[in-house]
């Protein structure tokens, strides 16, 4: 006798979709207090960011856990790298970003094998852009994934989620979450570097070039425009 597969609760998704873009809102926000408090002296938010700053393993460990640990609640990861960005630079913050998404994106993989794929599934039955990327990850596997990584029809946590489902090995899941992942992390990274510039006093060099900044985030929109 076939044991029918337990029917999945679609609203569970759609709880973890209202919560992830609630801690995106509060990410937002504590990133702009930061930015906004710091020139004018120590204030709590501010003096968290000094720490994380002067750790130079600790923050940057601290911040891809807490990355790792936002995804499986599907928060957009790719303005999580806002953060790294204005605490380490465009460079780093991007390595960063990316260390981060990746280790979360493997936590959802693993939970779509083990634990809530049959609820993804009865979510993605009501949505037919994401059943239909479902059934392309199930034939065309990393190419596919590769593609949605670079745009953002499906939300990483949503992605992965799906990668885990379809039986998708973890290594070519990998591979396509980092390279898919860059330019957008980028661009999230530099704005964030951008905004930290912003919130310090000008440097000589820059004295020159009043507007050095304006001109940064004229650079980063051609950029996102491209």
């Amino acid at each position: 006798v076939r044991v029918a597969e337990p029917v999945g609760d679609p609203k569970l998704v759609q709880r973890l979709l209202a919560s992830g873009m609630s801690l995106a809102a509060l990410a937002v926000l504590a990133t702009a207090l930061v930015w906004w408090l710091e020139p004018f002296g120590p204030h709590p938010l501010a003096d968290v960011a000094d720490v994380l700053r002067g750790t130079p393993w600790w923050g940057p460990a601290l911040t891809v856990f807490g990355i790792a640990c936002l995804v499986p609640l599907l928060v957009p990861v790719g303005g999580l790298a806002v953060l790294p960005g204005y605490l380490w630079g465009g460079v780093a913050g991007t390595a960063i970003g990316l260390a981060g998404a990746l280790a979360g994106g493997l936590i959802n993989w693993a939970l779509g094998r083990r634990l809530v794929g049959r609820h993804v599934r009865a979510w993605a039955a009501r949505n037919p852009v994401v059943a239909g990327v479902l059934s392309a990850i199930e034939a065309r596997g990393l190419r596919l994934v590769l593609a949605v990584r670079l745009s953002p029809v499906v939300p990483y946590g949503i992605l992965a989620y799906l990668s885990g489902i379809a039986g998708l090995p973890a290594w070519r899941f990998a591979v396509a979450s980092v390279l898919g992942g860059i330019p957008w992390t980028a661009v999230y990274a530099m704005a964030g570097a951008i905004l930290a510039e912003s919130a310090r006093p000008v440097a000589l060099g820059e004295a020159a070039v009043p507007h050095a900044s304006l001109l940064r985030w004229l650079g980063l929109g051609v950029t996102v425009a491209v």
